[in-house]
Formats: C-alpha cells, sequence, structure tokens
C-alpha cells in the first residue's frame, strides 16, 4: 500500500466515539490497523471501519477485531486486526 491511510474505528460497544487510527496493511478478508493502546479492544468485537473515499465521503464496512497487541516499537499505540463482515465470524 505504501503511505497509510487513515480512518476511523467506532465499536458497537461505544456507538458514540470513534477513534482515529492508520490502516497499514490490507487483504480481501481485512486490514491490520495501529491505533491508540487506550482503546479497549476484545476478542471478536464488532465495529464499523470507516475510511475516506475519494470524491464519494466516508465510507462505511461492518468488522470484527480478530487480534491485537502491543505495537513492538511505541507503547502508546497498540496494532490490531480487523476482519471484514463476509468474513467475520465469532
Amino acid at each position: 500500500m505504501g503511505v497509510p491511510q487513515d480512518g476511523w474505528l467506532q465499536l458497537d460497544q461505544d456507538p458514540g466515539a470513534a477513534v482515529p487510527l492508520e490502516l497499514v496493511a490490507f487483504s480481501d478478508r481485512g486490514v491490520t490497523v495501529v491505533l491508540s493502546a487506550d482503546v479497549a479492544l476484545r476478542p471478536n468485537a464488532p465495529g464499523q471501519l470507516l475510511t475516506q473515499a475519494h470524491g464519494a465521503g466516508l465510507r462505511h464496512r461492518p468488522v470484527r477485531c480478530c487480534w491485537h497487541r502491543p505495537h513492538p516499537l511505541q507503547s502508546e499505540w497498540q496494532l490490531a486486526g480487523l476482519r471484514f463482515a463476509a468474513d467475520a465470524q465469532p
């Protein structure tokens, strides 16, 4: 992908808040993101991935958290794997 893309994660457990993140790797089944370590993620947590679509506003994509771990270099960040809805079986 080259340059990380910005986006937001809105967890179903907290629908009022969307947290900023960087999308760092894509596949056809999901995406790897970097976000604040303060965000409480849990396995299979459902949510919405919000990304900017050029000229089309925000794009919403249902996701589930399939893994998360501390960032290896920066303690204020964490890495997470989000699986797209079609593949997001609990």
